[in-house]
């Protein structure tokens, strides 16, 4: 399989928010260099007028966005890149690290073997890291978890690490959806965790959720949120990530979110946030 490598020029201080912007528009992989960009996005169907669409976009940021160059390239490229910057990290309660890394991890925390590939959700990113950071203080023992988007898996794998009785996790993304069971293998959850390819209409209908989490973009997210609305437990926790300080308030005012949640805390990494939601309403929204 191919994939599209573009080049973008932009000063590091604005990346988080361009990181954003193409996470949106499909591109699941990213590396920050210095005044660099990269991104990653499946090459079947990109085209030079993509590309074109993409330096237009770039012209309208109050900032200096440069497109310098784009390529394609093979998938196994993009793996050797991963293997020589990825290295272990501490995130929170949990040590993450990828399977080919001998070093042991500290008896006082939980061990994430994640090797991502092209999924984006390594735990080196701001939202990645947040979620990480939240996910022990919300799940209990015995938990039924949703992961909206799991990527590489890593949040699913995390509640189950957790104390999580069954998670189930979802993603559109064909490559996401192998590379997640690769990494849930590899952490020998497979009995806790479920994964299906697809979007929200793959979730089982009789199952309710004591916790939902979804780590993806405000854009995906908003229109996910009455069908998660009504498969969440009275009382139960909605966590949201993938979102920008300029999300906020667009979250917030939400007519599902202001008629049946409660905001319970706001945490923050550079321009990035995680918010904190309680259910406080029984009613099922309209529309699940």
């Amino acid at each position: 399989m191919k994939y599209v490598e573009i080049k973008i020029g932009v000063s590091p201080e604005h990346q988080e928010q361009l990181i954003a912007d193409l996470a949106s528009l499909g591109f699941t992989g990213f590396q920050q260099l210095d005044d660099i960009l990269l991104g990653y996005i499946g090459g079947e169907n990109f085209s030079q007028t993509d590309i074109d669409q993409l330096e237009q976009q770039l012209k309208v940021y109050s900032f200096e966005a440069g497109l310098l160059s784009w390529r394609y390239i093979e998938e196994e490229n993009w793996n050797d890149a991963w293997e020589q910057t990825l290295t272990p990290q501490f995130v929170g309660k949990f040590f993450i690290k990828p399977s080919w890394s001998e070093i042991e991890p500290p008896s006082d925390t939980t061990l994430l073997k994640i090797d991502p590939k092209m999924s984006f959700g390594t735990g080196y990113h701001e939202t990645t890291r947040l979620m990480l950071r939240k996910i022990p203080d919300i799940i209990e023992e015995g938990d039924k978890v949703l992961d909206a988007g799991t990527g590489t898996g890593i949040l699913a794998i995390a509640a189950a690490k957790m104390g999580a009785e069954w998670v189930f996790g979802f993603d559109i993304d064909e490559w996401s959806y192998q590379n997640a069971s690769e990494n849930i293998t590899l952490n020998e959850v497979e009995d806790q965790v479920t994964l299906a390819k697809g979007d929200e209409q793959v979730i089982p209908d009789d199952v309710s959720f004591d916790v939902i989490i979804a780590n993806i973009n405000r854009s995906v997210i908003i229109p996910m949120l009455p069908r998660m609305m009504g498969l969440l437990k009275m009382d139960g926790s909605l966590v949201l990530s993938g979102l920008t300080q300029s999300d906020h308030e667009k979250v917030e005012e939400n007519e599902i979110m202001k008629q049946f949640t409660s905001l319970l805390d706001v945490t923050e990494d550079g321009e990035w946030i995680c918010m904190h939601y309680r259910k406080t309403s029984e009613e099922a929204p309209a529309g699940v």
